[in-house]
């Protein structure tokens, strides 16, 4: 409602809700994050630097391909 509210008749509440859901998707640095995470750093196989450096790699590399595909995509939808 905040960013419907703020966007006015400027910007669609589509374009925000698709970057907030890949936002939070980025979310796999730490062990905490994810059940599977979790799971996994209890094992003792994982350390949390381990996992930090994937998933900070993860991270950037989600955010470039997100950032490649609005790009791509955003100018073939109506507005």
């Amino acid at each position: 409602l905040g960013t419907s509210g703020a966007l006015g008749e400027a910007g669609s509440l589509v374009f925000i809700t698709v970057a907030i859901a890949l936002a939070s998707s980025f979310g796999m640095s730490l062990p905490i994050s994810t059940p599977p995470n979790a799971i996994a750093i209890a094992t003792g196989l994982v350390t949390t630097p381990q996992m930090a450096k994937v998933g900070v790699v993860m991270a950037i590399a989600g955010f470039l391909l997100a950032v490649g595909a609005a790009l791509l995509l955003w100018p073939l939808l109506p507005l």
